[in-house]
């Protein structure tokens, strides 16, 4: 199973464990998400935790207001720096004032709610260390074409072209790449503001 894939069923078993840790541990936060919707930040934590390489990694939160994977990493000792409107600037602001880089960056189900998705990849891209890991997630519907319905508070869907293509092709531009061949077929059952639709991991590494 590749790592960036469509999120489904499977996966909410394979990640029961975590999102029990989050109702244990961060419960008010996680009782603010929709059940359906966690695999997203349990994904997000999983796969954060298979790539740490040492026991000290620079960990950034892009878009981190109210994200339990975040949270849960903290919780288990990780060290991790929060960027969002909410708390404190947007991500390009920041990337503007930065003067370190990191090990890895998460973000999870903030990219559809970007104005600029592009601007936000590479100012992800910019502040990874070589060989830093960027792990992500976003709404998905392979269908989906600019001017259809989307919940009321995202701005897109992506779609396969969008994640195999289009955004790709902005990470080589950055140095970056996807950490594997990605698989998008699968489909999910996931509805919300009446609209079936599904989960995608987006995960890739500065190249050194």
């Amino acid at each position: 199973m590749p790592i960036n894939r469509v999120l489904t069923n499977e996966d909410r078993d394979k990640y029961a464990h975590v999102i029990q840790l989050m109702y244990k541990n961060i419960p008010e936060m996680s009782a603010n998400k929709i059940v359906g919707a966690m695999v997203q930040e349990a994904f997000v934590y999983e796969t954060a935790h298979l790539y740490f390489i040492d026991d000290c990694p620079m960990v950034l939160s892009a878009g981190s207001y109210q994200d339990t994977a975040a949270e849960l990493l903290r919780f288990s000792g990780i060290a991790v720096y929060d960027v969002d409107p909410v708390i404190n600037c947007d991500l390009h602001t920041f990337k503007g004032r930065a003067e370190t880089k990191y090990d890895m960056v998460i973000s999870t189900s903030v990219l559809e709610h970007t104005t600029n998705d592009e601007e936000f990849i590479a100012d992800i891209c910019d502040l990874l260390e070589p060989d830093g890991i960027a792990v992500l997630t976003c709404d998905f519907k392979d269908d989906y074409k600019a001017g259809d319905n989307v919940p009321y508070t995202s701005n897109r869907f992506y779609t396969t072209y969008d994640l195999t293509v289009r955004l790709p092709i902005l990470l080589a531009q950055h140095g970056c790449s996807l950490v594997d061949v990605p698989d998008y077929t699968a489909r999910d059952t996931f509805i919300w503001d009446g609209i079936n639709y599904s989960f995608a991991s987006f995960v890739f590494r500065k190249d050194k």
